[in-house]
């Protein structure tokens, strides 16, 4: 009966960690976002004077009528409205 309340002390230092765990992977989550917000505004607008911001934009990797698109699917959001 003595290990008793030490393997309740263990449980609940464990859901403690594990909180803290899915604190921890939200903010990286939330740092990766901005992270790719940045890259993309980057891309959008390079800085004048760059050796290829002269660069002509690249074609799409599928068309808008293509049903593999992932646009054409309401499942996945548009980079835009994520960046927005």
């Amino acid at each position: 009966m003595e290990l008793l309340p030490r393997v309740e002390g263990v449980v609940q230092h464990m859901a403690q960690c594990e909180q803290e765990l899915l604190q921890l992977q939200e903010k990286r989550q939330r740092e990766l976002w901005e992270l790719l917000k940045v890259a993309c505004s980057k891309v959008r607008s390079p800085v004048s004077g760059s050796p290829d911001g002269a660069r002509t934009p690249l074609a799409p990797l599928y068309s808008h009528t293509d049903p593999r698109s992932p646009a054409a699917s309401p499942r996945y959001p548009s980079l835009r409205s994520l960046l927005s």
